[in-house]
């Protein structure tokens, strides 16, 4: 009888850590779950200020106004150019900027077709128009971008890359 009862009590503790198992298996499963769609939550909440990230972009470039172009830039932040040229870092972006914009007044139009993201980063990706005159020379320009953005510690979102490409001399 006594072997019975041990035979039962070792059944009934591995019954007991089968379920404490089984228990703890749902609970990660449904906090995974619950954390994999708040990144996504968060990210549709941002996505009107990621749009106007971009729009801030465009008026303060149509505008020249590179200071406040350039705080939407994180400090390392990349540009790369359509002739496949990279710029790093704020200062670099704002000495090209400078550059282009002595020369040229520009205006410009995004077209937005897709901003996604997760967590702290996303992504913004279009197409754009512009009107590039200089001197008595206008030509018009158009082609692709892409944004890449980051959540700061403060919440704002800044470019950390951007890309350009130049459809406009395609055949």
């Amino acid at each position: 009888m006594d072997e019975r009862l041990t035979n039962f009590n070792r059944f009934g503790v591995l019954y007991i850590h089968a379920m404490v198992r089984t228990a703890l298996l749902c609970a990660f499963l449904a906090t995974s779950c619950s954390l994999s769609l708040d990144p996504a939550q968060k990210t549709v909440k941002d996505i009107g200020t990621i749009e106007h990230v971009r729009e801030d972009w465009a008026a303060d470039w149509n505008a020249k106004r590179i200071s406040e172009i350039m705080r939407l830039y994180a400090p390392d932040a990349v540009f790369l150019q359509p002739n496949s040229e990279r710029t790093t870092g704020v200062e670099s972006i704002r000495a090209l900027f400078a550059k282009v914009l002595a020369a040229n007044t520009p205006h410009i139009a995004f077209h937005g077709i897709t901003i996604e993201g997760s967590d702290n980063l996303a992504y913004d990706s279009g197409t754009y128009e512009e009107t590039i005159t200089s001197g008595a020379a206008t030509r018009s320009t158009r082609g692709d971008y892409l944004l890449i953005l980051k959540r700061q510690p403060d919440g704002r979102w800044l470019i950390v890359q951007q890309a350009w490409s130049d459809a406009s001399s395609e055949k």
